[in-house]
């Protein structure tokens, strides 16, 4: 509620910055989990198991190709997926069974 009354309410300079502040939220999010995938992929994945002890710049060139490999991907997807809602039920489906099997501390039952 509050977004769209920011929306019409606001001075154009602060509308501004709000609509800016909002784009680089939405990009560093982004940008933070293309580099965790990266990470996971390259340091935690290619370096430990496939391609242990090579020279750094290998591994700085796969963190790239892994990244734009990510982006690729993550855009394929958003053409798969209709709405934001089938998004976040695939989240959740993918998820599903890795917290914890009970629920505060009891015996997972009521």
């Amino acid at each position: 509620m509050a977004y769209p009354a920011m929306m019409r309410f606001l001075a154009t300079g602060f509308l501004g910055l709000v609509v800016a502040g909002t784009l680089a939220a939405y990009r560093s999010t982004i940008e933070t989990h293309l580099n965790w995938g990266t990470w996971y992929l390259v340091h935690d994945f290619c370096r430990r198991f496939l391609r242990p002890g090579r020279a750094e710049r290998h591994y700085v060139l796969a963190g790239r190709l892994t990244t734009a490999m990510l982006m690729l991907c993550a855009a394929l997807m958003t053409y798969a997926l209709g709405t934001a809602k089938e998004a976040f039920d695939l989240i959740l489906s993918i998820g599903a069974g890795t917290g914890s099997s009970t629920c505060c501390g009891g015996s997972g039952g009521a």
